[in-house]
């Protein structure tokens, strides 16, 4: 019997010896693994649009090219007037809201017995450009330059004409605005003055650069020298309407 219960416990003491040294000699766990790195984001997404280069700011110049027409009032009321209606044009630039421009307009002026006159104006425009909308704009403007104005009389009628105190051929009482010297060789009489015609252009866009305007303006020549030595001064209120191009 004390040798069965030596014997158990012998093989007892076996098993537990056995187990103990494959505990010991057994290999650690590998670690677990590292969380996968993330992906470097996709450049683009297949289903979203690729990306647009912003659009260029527009031009702050723009070229404009315009003709048309317009009516000045008489200068001197009762006068043979050398403006009325008459065509012209213009080409100018304007920067950042800034026109500089050149504009010419020739005036048909009157007739009276004959006799006739006419107005060439040429000068410059300098206005600012106040954009309303993205078709409408608004421009105050001043004009300063030249009048060439121009009197024309039939030689014949000459020798007949009536003259004025002053030399003006004058009908009914009225002075005409251009002096014509009696029993010259020439029938037409020129005289150059300055001009000042400060205005107000109103100008609305039809697409593709096209645009037409409307405008009002007062036209004053503070000094006509007659060629009788006399001197006068117009005052003229007139509309214009024009069409023109910007580039």
């Amino acid at each position: 019997m004390r040798l069965r219960g030596c014997v158990v416990a012998a093989a007892v003491l076996v098993t537990l010896g056995g187990v103990a040294r494959a505990q010991d000699g057994e290999a650690a766990p590998p670690p677990a693994p590292a969380p996968p790195a993330p992906a470097a984001a996709a450049a683009s997404d297949p289903g979203e649009a690729p990306p647009t280069t912003p659009p260029p700011p527009p031009s702050s110049t723009r070229w404009e090219l315009a003709a048309g027409g317009a009516y000045m009032t008489a200068p001197i009321p009762g006068a043979l007037t050398p403006l009325g209606g008459g065509v012209g044009g213009r080409f100018g630039v304007d920067v950042s809201g800034v026109y500089l421009g050149a504009a010419s307009t020739y005036f048909f002026g009157g007739t009276d017995s004959g006799a006739s006159e006419t107005t060439l104006l040429f000068g410059g425009d300098l206005g600012y450009s106040v954009r309303v909308s993205s078709d409408f704009t608004l421009r105050p403007l001043v004009g300063l330059g030249g009048a060439l104005i121009s009197h024309s009389e039939p030689l014949t009628a000459t020798s007949t004409s009536t003259t004025t105190s002053t030399g003006r051929r004058g009908r009914g009482g009225g002075a005409d605005v251009v002096s014509s010297a009696s029993g010259s060789n020439s029938n037409t009489t020129r005289v150059t003055s300055l001009y000042v015609k400060p205005g107000l252009a109103a100008i609305y866009g039809l697409g593709s650069g096209f645009f037409v305007g409307l405008g009002a303006d007062i036209l004053y020549v503070p000094k006509v020298t007659y060629t009788d030595g006399s001197v006068a001064s117009w005052l003229s209120y007139g509309l214009n309407g024009q069409i023109g191009k910007s580039f």
